[in-house]
């Protein structure tokens, strides 16, 4: 069992026709409702992901010594 929704916050990785059916009922229950892709078309996800996306990692070479 995870306990009680009160003081926790969900971050909801979902459009408004997901989010919005469940989220009073969330918060109702005491938790934070995060829903940062709310209202946003698919292209816009994909740039939201991108934007949050950490820069690439260069390998770094070896130097024999």
């Amino acid at each position: 069992e995870l306990g009680g929704l009160k003081g926790r916050v969900l971050e909801v990785h979902a459009g408004s026709a997901y989010v919005d059916p469940i989220a009073s009922s969330l918060t109702d229950l005491g938790a934070t409702v995060l829903a940062p892709l709310r209202g946003l078309a698919l292209g816009q996800h994909l740039a939201w992901y991108a934007a949050q996306a950490p820069a690439p990692r260069t390998p770094r070479r070896r130097v024999r010594t």
